[in-house]
Order: C-alpha cells, then sequence, then structure tokens
C-alpha cells in the first residue's frame, strides 16, 4: 500500500511539473502581452523560439537517448561532461546568429539572457536524466513545480511594478539558477557522484546520440520557419499575433504526445509479437481520439476563440476566426504526423525519417519566404498550413511503404 502511494506520488508531481513546464511559455506571453503591448510580445516569443532551437544543439541526444541507455553503456558523468561540448558549440552557433542577422537590441537581449536560462536547463536535464533512471520522477515534477511557479510569479510582480520586461526576463536566469543550485545539485548529489570526464568519453557520447539529436532539431526548426519569416518580413504586432495564434498548434502537438506516450509500450509489444489487429486497433483509437479533439477544437475557436483570446491578452482578434481553424487543422495534421513518427520509430525506421525532415525544411523555407513576402500574415498562416500537410502526407506515404513491407516479410 505505501509503495503504490508512493507511486501516485510521484505520478502526480510529474504531472504537474510537466503541464506548468509546458505552458509556462504562453503565460509569460500572455503577462508581456498586457502589460508590455503586443510588439514586445512578438518579440520575446521569437527570441524564445530561437532559443529553444539553440537548446536543442545544447541538449543534443537530451534525456531521452540518457534514460533508454538501460545497458549503461554511458556513466553519469559522461553524459554530464559531453553538456560542455554541446553548450559552447551552441554558444558559437548563437553569436554567429546574432552577429549575421542584425538583429534589435531586445532580440540580443531576450536571446542572451534567456540563453543562459537554457543552458541552466540543459544541465538540469542531465540531472533530470539520473533522477528518472533512480525512479525518481517526482524529483523531476518538483524541480519544474518550484523553478516554473517562481518564475511565474516573480515574473509577473517585477513587470506589473517596473513595467519594464528587461528586469522580469532578467529574474527568469536568478530563478533558474537558484532551483538548479538548492534543488537540483542537491538532490542529484544523493544519487550519483558527478565528475569531468576525458573529452574523448564525452565525445563519444554525442556520436553515440547524434541521430537524437538532428532528429529534434530538424523538427524545432520546420515548426519554427513561418514565425522566422514574420520577423524578417512584417511588423512587431503581426509578430505578436503570430507568436499567440501558434500557441493553438503547439499546445494540440502537446496534448497529442500524451496522449500518445502512455500507449507507446503496448504498441511496441503488439509489433513485436505480431498481434497486427490489435496494433492496428490501437493506432484508430489514437486517430479518433486526436480528429475528435479537432473538432471539438474547431467549434470551440470558432465561436469562442476571438471573445476568449481578446479577454485573456486584451487585444482584438476580431477576423481571426478562420486563421483559428487553420491552425487547428494543421496542429492535427502534425499530431498525426507525429503518431506515424513514434509507429516509424516502432519499426526501427529513423534513418529516413531525417531525409523526410531535410525534405519539409527546404520546402518549408521555399513557401514560408514567397506566402509571407507576397500574403503578409495570411502566407505566414498558410505556409505553416503547408508545411505541416506536406510533412504529414509525406510520412503517410513512408509509413504505408513500411507496414505494407513488414507484413508481406511476415
Amino acid at each position: 500500500m505505501k509503495k503504490n502511494r508512493s507511486n501516485v506520488n510521484k505520478i502526480i508531481w510529474n504531472t504537474i511539473g510537466t503541464t506548468l513546464n509546458s505552458f509556462s511559455s504562453m503565460i509569460f506571453l500572455l503577462v508581456i502581452t498586457r502589460i508590455n503591448g503586443i510588439e514586445l510580445s512578438g518579440v520575446f516569443s521569437y527570441a524564445f523560439s530561437m532559443c529553444a532551437i539553440f537548446q536543442s544543439i545544447a541538449n543534443y541526444g537530451g534525456r531521452n537517448f540518457q534514460v533508454s541507455d538501460y545497458k549503461k553503456v554511458f556513466s553519469d558523468s559522461e553524459y554530464f561532461s559531453s553538456r560542455f561540448i554541446t553548450v559552447i558549440g551552441s554558444v558559437v552557433v548563437v553569436l554567429a546568429y546574432l552577429l549575421l542577422f542584425l538583429n534589435s537590441f531586445d532580440v540580443i537581449y531576450f536571446v542572451l539572457i534567456l540563453m543562459l536560462v537554457k543552458f541552466t536547463e540543459t544541465f538540469a536535464d542531465v540531472y533530470y536524466g539520473i533522477f528518472q533512471k533512480n525512479d525518481r520522477l517526482d524529483y523531476v515534477g518538483k524541480s519544474y513545480t518550484f523553478k516554473n511557479l517562481l518564475g511565474i510569479i516573480i515574473f509577473f510582480l517585477i513587470d506589473i511594478l517596473t513595467k519594464n520586461i528587461y528586469y522580469p526576463v532578467l529574474s527568469m536566469l536568478f530563478v533558474n539558477i537558484l532551483i538548479f543550485y538548492f534543488y537540483d545539485y542537491l538532490k542529484v548529489s544523493k544519487v550519483s557522484k558527478l565528475r569531468i570526464v576525458s573529452f574523448k568519453k564525452s565525445s563519444a557520447v554525442l556520436k553515440a546520440s547524434f541521430g537524437f539529436f538532428i532528429y529534434n532539431f530538424l523538427i524545432l526548426v520546420i515548426s519554427n520557419i513561418p514565425r522566422m519569416t514574420v520577423y524578417q518580413f512584417l511588423s512587431e504586432s503581426e509578430l505578436g499575433y503570430y507568436g499567440i495564434l501558434v500557441m493553438i498548434p503547439s499546445v494540440m502537438t502537446l496534448l497529442g504526445a500524451l496522449i500518445i506516450s502512455p500507449v507507446l509500450t503496448d504498441l511496441s509489444m503488439y509489433h513485436n509479437e505480431k498481434r497486427y489487429t490489435d496494433f492496428d486497433s490501437l493506432v484508430r483509437k489514437l486517430v479518433i481520439i486526436t480528429l475528435t479533439i479537432s473538432i471539438l477544437c474547431m467549434i470551440g475557436a470558432y465561436f469562442l476563440g476571438d471573445p476568449v483570446l481578446s479577454l485573456l491578452y486584451g487585444i482584438s482578434f476580431d477576423g481571426y476566426s478562420i486563421t483559428f481553424l487553420v491552425f487547428i487543422v494543421a496542429g492535427t495534421f502534425n499530431v498525426l504526423t507525429v503518431i506515424l513518427s513514434n509507429l516509424l520509430t516502432i519499426y526501427r525506421k529513423t534513418k529516413l525519417q531525417v531525409f523526410l525532415y531535410l525534405s519539409v525544411l527546404i520546402f518549408g523555407i521555399t513557401i514560408s519566404i514567397i506566402a509571407t513576402i507576397h500574403l503578409g500574415m495570411n502566407g505566414a498562416v498558410f505556409s505553416y498550413f503547408m508545411i505541416m500537410f506536406f510533412q504529414y502526407m509525406l510520412f503517410t506515404a513512408y509509413y504505408t511503404y513500411e507496414k505494407r513491407e513488414i507484413r508481406r516479410l511476415d
């Protein structure tokens, strides 16, 4: 009974923490829009999304690769040490980006401070991997909870008192350092003794996890291509609106991941045991759930999207009803692609997925630039939709082919 209670406690803390961490960027955006205006909101959302891309370089293979190392090919210290290499690589990329693209002072400030936040999170991510491998996901959940709750509260208070966005953004760094040292570091020291290892050992981790890195990096870049073109060709106000609206498919993708994750083990078992009827039945349920949620979101967005978002953000969304629907359909295509990608991973078909994403990347850059230049905000929304649709079609074709080949051979 005590063990069951402990497991429930771990699940609850991890769920609370993960949810808060996923929605924190939306809350920060809401606070900035209401207090500092839609223009600064747009610049912040752009900088935040760029830092997510840069962080994928720092995280490299990330916690997913670390926790999947059941045979303990690499030690905790090797994972920890490898992050020094990736952080240095990420710093080089960030500085090159800031110098080459002649960004405004606001973007430079936000990117530099947020990247320091992300670097703290990069090392914390190794700690989270250690916690997870030691069956202490409650530590991860508590860290996320403390960090995000404290971060949001302090951010709001400083921003509302000073009306100067630079100070609350800086507070994010102090909160992350505070939780990193007084919680993450103290907890991890109880379960693992970390030390710096040689460059050779550290780089071996990077070589082994390269597939995980390039996969996550491409997904992040692809989803942010239209936002980059909005930043380059449109106004900061339009960038702000885009940053808020694109949260719709982002939240849908998050919900999709929450739906898919619990059944991946069952899908893997059905595939390995050649229980194809059960496998297909579970996939159909995933698709039905996705489509049902999407339809409900479309109905809600069409009738309530404008008044609800206007109430939350304090700006008008009049005339955006169709845009809401386009983003929801695009989000649906993205969730279905995530399902297909996971199924292909179960089939152990990962290498070609990288080439599919590279194809989507080239397509996305081309259509986003052309559409945004000629059609403005509508072009950016259209290009996001087309990217997700094109991606879905590629993955559908590849999954259908691999499924037929695997079952034909069996």
